[in-house]
């Protein structure tokens, strides 16, 4: 495996209205056309399915369902079984340019 470039930092505001600091990862991974992710935490309430909605816009192409877009996520973060995250658990979502 090469090195990360850490890529750029970047403010990004939640859609929870919480600010936190982000790296962007210029290499991605997991799906085609990832250029960078959006890092995140899962809070109390979110299923892989609800994060996958509120990032689409940010994040995912247009010709791609919500339901696609969940198991990329799932794919981009190793997660075997998408019904089985946790709050707290760190995140990446890949995001598309």
């Amino acid at each position: 495996m090469g090195e990360v470039d850490q890529g750029l930092i970047d403010v990004i505001v939640e859609k929870d209205g919480h600010e936190q600091d982000s790296t962007t990862n210029q290499e991605g991974g997991g799906g085609s056309g990832v250029t960078s992710y959006v890092p995140i935490v899962v809070l109390q309430g979110q299923t892989l399915y609800s994060i996958a909605q509120n990032y689409a816009e940010e994040c995912k192409p247009e010709n791609m369902t919500a339901a696609e877009f969940k198991q990329e996520i799932a794919d981009f973060n190793g997660i075997s079984d998408p019904n089985q995250i946790q709050v707290g658990q760190e995140l990446k979502i890949p995001k598309h340019f």
